[in-house]
C-alpha cells in the first residue's frame, strides 16, 4: 500500500521525536534513537519507505544529515575531548 509522501514524512518526524525522547530517558543520545528508528523504517527492515520514494526526497535527506551532524556537534564539549 502506498501512502502519501507528506504522511510518510509527518509520521517519521512525529514518531522520531518520541523515539528520541525515549532514548534520552534511558541516557542514550536522542540522535542514536533517530538513526535506529530510521533504519527500522527503511526498505531493509520494515519497508515503510521504498527506494524510489527515498530517491525522490533526496534534498530532505541532505537537510536531515546536516541536522544530525549539528546535533552530534552540540553534544560534544571540549572538556570531554581533552580527557580522551
Amino acid at each position: 500500500m502506498e501512502y502519501h509522501p507528506l504522511f510518510l514524512l509527518g509520521f517519521a518526524l512525529i514518531a522520531g521525536y518520541f523515539v528520541g525522547e525515549a532514548f534520552r530517558l534511558i541516557k542514550i543520545p536522542a540522535v542514536v534513537g533517530h538513526m535506529i528508528f530510521g533504519v527500522f523504517l527503511g526498505p531493509s527492515i520494515l519497508g515503510f519507505y521504498s527506494i524510489p520514494f527515498l530517491d525522490s526526497v533526496d534534498i530532505i535527506t541532505e537537510i536531515a544529515l546536516g541536522m544530525v551532524a549539528f546535533s552530534i556537534g552540540a553534544e560534544l564539549n571540549f572538556s570531554s575531548m581533552k580527557r580522551q
